[in-house]
């Protein structure tokens, strides 16, 4: 009988394990730029090629019961966003996510409520000049401000010299939204901990007293969605809160944000409005406050878009006083194939910093293609 039992268990220890019915589907991007400088910063070139391409892991089941099961892995082929530098492949985003009649929740290294919910204003191109940018051909140096006007998180230094508060947009953090009722929607997020886009110790607790790190994240936000007599209406709020661990080098202070936007569309034509504000924290800029308001229409004729925006940003410098940056962009893109599209803006730059050493004028004019698949 001991030898029945002893083989029983051990065909039990071999036996398949059952796995979820998720088939996974690929898809991604590439996104591929030239642009133009023409700016007052010496020592840097006039033209340039700029990149970033992903490959995204898809899958999602319904079950008998309703509830849907999925899946979403974004993975980075050109880190282009590395501090460091470099081509390393990286993951982004990672997370399982549960719906049905009750609304959505995401578990994972995902964008939160705030993120998710917000509205943007249209533009010339979202690449440049949108809420979350990926490319930009002028140099801001160190100076506290941002050339985009997304949730906490977004990139707001130049390409290639992000700050610590860049990471806390992919926290491991739980996400719930609720459905959609009467056009309106609301979201809360929650993170234990902030950590440089790693993943934390499989092992025992990580530190609370990490040097410029951040802890106890919040977010929420709101949105409404509706349309009356063909006019679109959007409109959405979020707030973002993160507490400082430990001071870094003896600076840092408890990091917030919020964001507000509106916009308007009717028979192809967009209008929008957002704003910015970010208090506190440590970035590559330095910390204090810093404001951003945006304003931006655009027109889809068939396979044409239409687009411009002006952006101003206003920041506390590290050094006393304060940075100011205005932009004006404008351009057109044309949709070549499913997915497909050419894009090309000129941009007029102008930062006044807090020390006059890091002042900067450019125009520059941009050309590239962003490819769905």
């Amino acid at each position: 009988m001991k030898k029945l039992l002893l083989a029983t268990f051990a065909l039990a220890l071999l036996a398949p394990v059952a796995k979820a019915e998720i088939n996974l589907d690929l898809g991604g991007y590439f996104k591929g730029y030239a642009g133009y400088a023409d700016q007052d910063v010496a020592g840097t070139r006039d033209v340039d090629f700029k990149r970033k391409a992903q490959v995204f892991f898809l899958g999602e089941t319904t079950l008998d019961n309703g509830l849907t099961v999925g899946y979403n892995g974004q993975l980075i082929q050109d880190s282009t966003v590395d501090p460091a530098g470099g081509d390393d492949a990286k993951v982004e985003q990672s997370y399982l996510y549960f719906s049905g009649n009750w609304g959505r929740m995401n578990l994972g290294r995902e964008n939160g409520a705030a993120y998710l919910l917000q509205v943007s204003a249209p533009g010339a191109d979202a690449n440049l000049d949108g809420q979350d940018i990926t490319f930009s051909f002028f140099n801001q140096g160190t100076a506290n401000i941002r050339q985009d006007y997304g949730q906490m998180g977004a990139a707001n230094t130049t390409i290639g010299a992000l700050g610590r508060g860049e990471d806390i947009q992919y926290a491991d953090k739980v996400t719930y939204i609720t459905p959609k009722i009467v056009g309106f929607q609301a979201g809360f997020s929650f993170a234990p901990e902030v950590d440089a886009k790693g993943v934390s110790s499989y092992f025992g607790m990580p530190s609370d007293a990490d040097a410029g790190g951040y802890e106890n994240l919040i977010e929420a936000g709101v949105r409404y969605d509706g349309e009356f007599s063909g006019l679109g209406i959007h409109a959405g709020g979020g707030y973002s809160a993160a507490n400082l661990e430990a001071p870094l080098f003896g600076f840092g202070e408890d990091l917030k944000e919020f964001n507000l936007g509106g916009k308007l569309t009717y028979e192809g034509f967009g209008f929008g409005v957002a704003y910015n504000n970010r208090d506190g924290g440590i970035n590559a800029g330095g910390l204090g406050n810093v404001d951003t308001w945006v304003a931006g229409l655009d027109y889809t004729y068939g396979s044409y878009n239409f687009g411009g925006s002006y952006l101003k940003s206003t920041g506390d410098s590290l050094l006393g006083g304060e940075d100011e940056y205005d932009r004006v962009a404008v351009g057109a893109g044309y949709t070549y194939g499913p997915g497909m599209k050419f894009n090309g803006s000129v941009g007029l730059h102008d930062l006044t910093a807090a020390t006059a050493a890091l002042d900067n004028k450019a125009t520059v004019v941009s050309i590239g293609t962003d490819v769905q698949f």
